[in-house]
């Protein structure tokens, strides 16, 4: 695969020490990080008890992936997501909306084990790795 980004789950799970999803991830060649990504893990490693170890592995991780910034095409994108949710009834967190936003702004997939919430995304390229 030439480039996709990581959700959040997927990043735990490798931390976890899932070592057929790290050789998985290991065969792309771009990884990509949506900021609200990236803001999720920090904001775990730091309520952790263990947050000086936390903040240095997930500092590591990031360093070795491209993060996809919240600029304006991002933000237009999101609201045009929530906006098209909400007119069909639909709610998802606000920061897999966020995330969407940078994956369909970048044209590259996302990689996720959550399918509950992406899939509502149209415009949204999954790859559902379980």
């Amino acid at each position: 695969m030439q480039a996709a980004a990581l959700d959040t789950n997927v990043i735990i799970d490798i931390f976890h020490g899932d070592k057929g999803l790290l050789s998985r991830i290991n065969r792309i060649q771009n990884i990509y990080t949506p900021a609200p990504v990236r803001a999720e893990l920090l904001f775990g490693a730091y309520l952790s008890k263990r947050h000086e170890i936390e903040l240095e592995r997930v500092t590591l991780f990031l360093a070795q992936t491209k993060t996809i910034v919240c600029g304006k095409r991002v933000a237009d994108k999101y609201a045009a997501i929530r906006a098209t949710l909400q007119s069909n009834g639909l709610q998802i967190p606000e920061n897999d909306c966020w995330i969407a936003a940078c994956c369909i702004t970048k044209s590259i997939p996302l990689i996720t084990r959550d399918i509950r919430h992406f899939q509502r995304i149209d415009e949204l390229h999954l790859h559902i790795w379980q």
